[in-house]
């Protein structure tokens, strides 16, 4: 991407008018590539920059102590989607997220954003919103998976990630749901299993 294009997703995405801050913003911003599988975030390390999804989708996820996966979200395929591994800029990175597809991101230095952060309120009141929006979302889901049956939460995930679902291992998808591979094929083939009768 070119300099007036990453400016351009500053002010059209981000609605940053202060010129000073977006050319701060630009110059502290690379064009990157990761492949399917890749770890964007690792737990422990420093947060060194915040990424904006351009292309691609991605899942957050824990490690137990036991060694268990615990998938806790998803990165839909939503241009200009941020990735962050904490909400406060100076926090270690809590968290795994890791590419289901190919992914394109612009990385932004978090020396940068703090930089701008400190000299410009309207910047600093965007990055607020943005971890609350991002935070809304989260407990959203998590309410609305706390009161569903197993076979309505998989009804829904086939609704919300209908554009990702393919891209989702299974067992990725029944941690996301809180339950076992072996209930939610049994809940697929359930659901497949009527879609045959209805087309008889």
């Amino acid at each position: 991407m070119t300099y007036d294009e990453i400016a351009e997703f500053y002010r059209s995405y981000l609605g940053i008018t202060n010129e000073r801050s977006v050319k701060t913003l630009v110059e502290n911003t690379k064009l990157v590539h990761f492949k399917k599988g890749d770890n964007i975030l690792v737990p422990g390390q420093s947060m060194l920059y915040v990424y904006f999804h351009l292309k691609g989708f991605t899942r957050g996820y824990l490690v137990s102590e036991t060694g268990e996966e615990q998938t806790f979200a998803f990165g839909k395929k939503q241009y200009g989607e941020p990735c962050l591994g904490a909400g406060a800029l100076d926090n270690a990175v809590r968290n795994y997220v890791q590419c289901m597809t190919d992914v394109d991101a612009l990385r932004l230095s978090i020396s940068a954003l703090q930089q701008v952060l400190q000299n410009d309120r309207t910047v600093a009141a965007i990055y607020e919103q943005m971890i609350l929006a991002e935070s809304d979302r989260f407990f959203d889901i998590r309410v609305q998976l706390g009161h569903k049956s197993g076979r309505e939460k998989y009804e829904w995930f086939l609704e919300e990630f209908a554009n990702e679902v393919d891209d989702i291992p299974q067992i990725y998808i029944a941690s996301f749901l809180g339950m076992k591979p072996q209930s939610l094929s049994r809940i697929k083939v359930a659901m497949e299993k009527e879609a045959a009768q209805n087309i008889d």
